[in-house]
């Protein structure tokens, strides 16, 4: 028995593909009842599948990409002689106009509501969706003043972003464009990918030192002066056997930057806070425009102020972090910090002390300091 069901499940399918395509056509063509009285075997034109008034926004949420497409390519849109039903508004009789669906081509007409929806916000509408009321979670119904209401919807900021997002979608799935989502994955797994193979340079130098108990420090850690250990040796070998792994990333480090890229003007944004036990810290980032004319910030150091926070401490460790890492300080040329007394001071602010012994390294007020007493001196008002 379950074999003789098996067998005849596809023809069954068949006829009920057949008799909603025939449901589509006779209400197409304006039938009041189409052949919906074959119940059992096809389905009433409100459930059919492009008449978007039989989604509910639970259903609108499950559809798959593909589903979409396929609503969106085949949403009901009447032929020109439909015979729309006309419903009583303020004592005349109203209906839905079809000039509406050439005007606004994101509208579609609704016959199992009498009402109008719009294709692009009911599928692609960011946010609360229970906000959005007509054309989204309700139908136009009101014709008399449908105009208004389709024009002032089309201004509306949640349908200009969903218009974009249903043509981008569109766009990808036709021409087989990436999503900026997409992009950024891909983006995200290339980069992921070259880390590892940067790593695996240096943990298999890490490995063969193991192994062979070769021990990896020279005369100290920093990796200067005239024997810089066995690890680093190992690693300038591999790299004149022709590692470029290594190589790219030995050239486009941050605090290789000045010197790998070419680059000798640069700036510097430094800001400190407190941790949790009360010390002071500092983070450095250098600005600079590489060799292919981007413009980059590149963290640098994170050092604790052990010398207090005056500007003169924190100016002798600005100075000295940016040596220690390799950087020219006589192609200094800007400094970004807060506006606190002890960074910004005309006179004994890190920024004076620093441009007493380069004066061409000039100070700016950081952009998003100054944003921020701004958001709060507004919200005071």
């Amino acid at each position: 028995m379950k074999k003789a069901v098996d067998e005849i499940r596809p023809f069954i399918a068949a006829i009920k593909t057949a008799l909603w395509t025939l449901e589509f056509l006779a209400m197409a063509r304006g039938g009041r009842e189409g052949i919906g009285h074959f119940k059992g075997l096809a389905q009433p034109y409100h459930l059919l599948r492009n008449d978007l008034g039989r989604y509910t926004d639970q259903e609108i949420s499950r559809l798959s990409e593909n589903e979409k497409y396929q609503l969106i390519k085949t949403v009901f849109r009447p032929i020109a002689d439909y015979e729309f039903p006309s419903q009583e508004e303020y004592g005349k009789n109203r209906s839905f106009q079809p000039s509406w669906l050439q005007r606004f081509e994101w509208l579609t007409y609704s016959k199992s509501m009498n009402g109008g929806f719009c294709v692009s916000c009911v599928l692609f509408a960011k946010g609360d969706r229970t906000a959005l009321g007509q054309l989204v979670n309700s139908p136009m119904t009101n014709f008399t003043r449908a105009k208004k209401t389709l024009d002032e919807h089309q201004l509306q900021e949640t349908h200009v972003v969903a218009t974009e997002s249903m043509t981008a979608f569109m766009r990808q799935t036709e021409k087989g464009e990436l999503s900026v989502g997409q992009l950024m994955s891909s983006e995200a797994r290339s980069n992921v990918q070259k880390n590892r193979n940067i790593l695996k340079s240096i943990v298999n130098t890490l490995i063969l030192c193991g192994k062979q108990n070769i021990a990896l420090r020279g005369h100290g850690d920093a990796g200067r002066g005239s024997n810089q250990g066995n690890f680093h040796a190992l690693l300038k070998f591999r790299l004149d056997a022709g590692d470029t792994t290594l190589e790219s990333h030995s050239t486009t480090a941050g605090r290789n930057a000045q010197g790998s890229f070419g680059v000798k003007v640069f700036t510097v944004c430094a800001d400190e806070a407190a941790d949790t036990a009360n010390r002071e810290q500092m983070a450095f980032i250098v600005r600079f425009v590489d060799n292919q004319g981007h413009i980059r910030e590149e963290f640098l150091d994170f050092i604790h102020c052990d010398e207090g926070t005056t500007g003169r401490a924190l100016s002798g460790k600005i100075i000295s972090s940016l040596q220690d890492n390799g950087l020219d300080m006589n192609y200094l040329r800007g400094q970004s910090y807060d506006g606190a007394g002890n960074m910004a001071g005309v006179r004994e602010g890190a920024a004076a002390h620093t441009t007493a012994i380069y004066p061409k390294a000039l100070y700016c007020h950081c952009a998003a300091h100054v944003l921020n007493l701004c958001v709060i001196a507004a919200c005071k008002i």
